[in-house]
């Protein structure tokens, strides 16, 4: 289905195949989770006696010996996840990384299953109603589901939550503000004795002056006291070469741009007449220089030196629409060098976006224009079709989480068949232990919601710092609203998959164990 919904987002049509290598390797992946997770149950049963078998009905299997095979099997089943997840990220580290969190996040849910088994055996509330008191009984009762639906229903509840704050965080990066007060339309190449005259003939013609930008072109000629040929020539030195040869165009201001923050040094606006100037950094180069607050550089402004000392290093965020610098001086250096000027607006309209060029055109024909709207509708359009894409992809995942979860809870029927039978026999009506397991599935629900909510908090936490490079930020109605939603499937699930529970005679379970 793919290629049929992606078509008009690709610029290439893409043909129906089949490859027969991924048809392969689902199927070597299949078998071998399979095969996997079917030796321990098959180990735990190969020394049992026809005896036995028998009578497991009523005896059970006597705990024995330590087998060592248990801990090759499990071994095993941490090397396939492994090579698993190192073959999908075709990283080694990133596999283990991914194993490791894994293994966590079992023992994480698992902790909790034995933290509710044992507070609900502790602290049973005595004078709850005897079908709250029985129904969190059930949470600790031998052959108790708790553990098992509790690492089901997390995780089930880790994947759905973590999608879906992926999903938003991604969708946050890529999206846009709004066009009102959006700028359109940058000139560019304006000699300092020509701005003054633009900006009057931009402003005459309604349009604001969002940005005056003055550029200078410096070189890069000392860091830290050696030159950059010197640089150049040590084989030692790790600053890429394309840094030390390029052309930085930088500018002066005495503010900080709202996609600026110091995360080093001080911010100084205005450079002082008695000491050296100082400049601020983007954090990145500063990196990749080798530098940090307090360090001298020397530049080369278009043939004049100029020893400079790293004031403060900035965090740039280069997707906002704004221009963004590597370097900034402070205002009080760089006025006297040679300079041109940009000049960032916005028109309302086209007629007016073609008025403005022909009057720049006629009267500053050195001046250069470039038109924004065009660019900008091309890139939001692009953008949603990528959100989309996102979109569908998060849907398509969360389906198969949705699934995890109603498979948890259809994994012990057969143990509420027993317990219902029981409870008949001794004379509990159908509509108590309807509610009973009704009031089982609610605490289930709640506590599994809450565990998977930690850590998908967690995880989002994780993967927004250290590899989206994002602000973190999970809304709390979303969060309630997946806790809810899961709390009412398990509820829901769970008592669909019941409704031949309740409703068997005791004689005829019976009679199917002997």
């Amino acid at each position: 289905m793919l290629p049929s919904l992606l078509r008009e987002f690709l610029p290439v049509t893409i043909p129906f195949s089949i490859s027969w290598l991924a048809v392969v390797e689902g199927v070597v992946v299949g078998a071998a989770v399979t095969i996997f997770f079917a030796l321990l149950p098959l180990l735990s049963i190969r020394r049992v006696s026809p005896l036995l078998a028998l009578r497991s009905s009523f005896e059970s299997h006597p705990p024995g010996r330590s087998d060592p095979y248990r801990w090759l099997i499990c071994l095993l089943l941490i090397l396939g996840m492994v090579a698993f997840a190192t073959t999908q990220t075709r990283q080694w580290r990133q596999g283990i990384a991914f194993s490791m969190m894994v293994l966590l996040s079992f023992a994480f849910l698992g902790l909790v299953a034995r933290v509710i088994m044992s507070a609900a055996r502790k602290f049973l509330p005595r004078t709850w109603p005897y079908v709250w008191r029985q129904g969190l009984a059930n949470l600790y009762r031998p052959n108790n589901q708790t553990l098992v639906l509790v690492l089901s229903l997390g995780l089930g509840c880790f994947l759905v939550t973590t999608l879906y704050a992926v999903h938003h965080l991604l969708l946050s990066q890529i999206s846009r503000p709004g066009s009102s007060g959006r700028p359109n339309m940058i000139l560019f190449d304006i000699q300092s004795d020509q701005q003054a005259g633009v900006v009057q003939l931009i402003e005459s013609l309604g349009a604001p002056m969002l940005q005056q930008i003055p550029i200078v072109t410096i070189r890069l000629s000392k860091v830290k006291g050696q030159t950059a040929e010197e640089l150049l020539r040590d084989p030692k030195h790790s600053i890429p070469e394309w840094m030390l040869r390029r052309e930085y165009r930088c500018t002066y201001r005495e503010h900080l741009l709202e996609t600026e923050r110091v995360v080093a040094g001080g911010w100084q606006g205005r450079a002082a007449t008695d000491s050296r100037p100082t400049v601020s950094l983007e954090d990145k180069l500063a990196q990749r220089l080798g530098v940090r607050a307090g360090d001298r550089l020397e530049f080369n402004v278009q043939g004049v030196s100029l020893p400079v000392t790293v004031g403060s290093l900035r965090k740039v965020d280069w997707a906002k629409l704004t221009p963004n610098f590597f370097i900034v001086f402070p205002t009080g250096v760089l006025e006297g060098a040679p300079q041109s000027h940009v000049l960032v607006t916005r028109v309302v309209s086209s007629e007016t976006s073609a008025r403005l060029q022909q009057a720049v055109v006629g009267q500053f024909p050195n001046v250069s224009v470039v038109d924004l709207e065009l660019v900008l509708s091309t890139l939001d359009s692009i953008l949603d079709k990528i959100s989309f894409v996102i979109r569908f992809m998060a849907m398509f995942s969360i389906v198969t989480g949705l699934t995890v979860l109603v498979g948890a809870v259809l994994t012990g029927r057969y143990q509420r068949i027993q317990e219902s039978v029981l409870l008949k026999t001794l004379g509990a009506s159908r509509k108590q232990v309807l509610r009973i397991l009704m009031v089982e599935y609610l605490f289930l629900g709640v506590f599994s919601s809450i565990a998977g909510l930690l850590l998908a908090v967690t995880a989002t936490w994780a993967l927004a710092r250290f590899l989206f490079k994002a602000p973190f930020a999970m809304g709390p109605l979303p969060t309630a609203g997946v806790l809810l939603g899961v709390v009412l499937l398990t509820l829901l699930t769970g008592m669909l998959s019941s409704r031949g529970v309740y409703s068997r005679p005791p004689l005829e379970v019976l009679r199917s164990d002997t």
